[in-house]
């Protein structure tokens, strides 16, 4: 599924918002795992298995911001949340 087709999913499922894909801002990013502000992972993040390195996918409307956490080698997703105002209101971990 298209990342931000998932995105706009995501916001109206768990937050209850609608938008469309034309007003989501969006980057991907590298950082290395310790460059990542704790503040807005959850507590369980230690025990995501990454490499030293990471993806992130960054969607931004109004106040919401989405991110999709993902492995720089494969792609695949590892972590996804939602902050509103900065403040984490969802993650999930997906299942593969």
């Amino acid at each position: 599924m298209d990342n931000l087709v998932y995105v706009v999913d995501l916001l109206q499922t768990k937050c209850g918002i609608s938008v469309k894909i034309e007003d989501i801002g969006y980057e991907s990013i590298n950082l290395e795992r310790e460059e990542l502000d704790e503040r807005l992972l959850p507590h369980y993040f230690e025990e995501i298995q990454t490499g030293r390195e990471v993806m992130i996918h960054l969607y931004a409307v109004e106040e919401y911001l989405v991110y999709i956490l993902a492995d720089l080698k494969d792609m695949q997703w590892l972590l996804i949340g939602i902050l509103e105002a900065d403040n984490l209101i969802y993650t999930l971990v997906p299942d593969y």
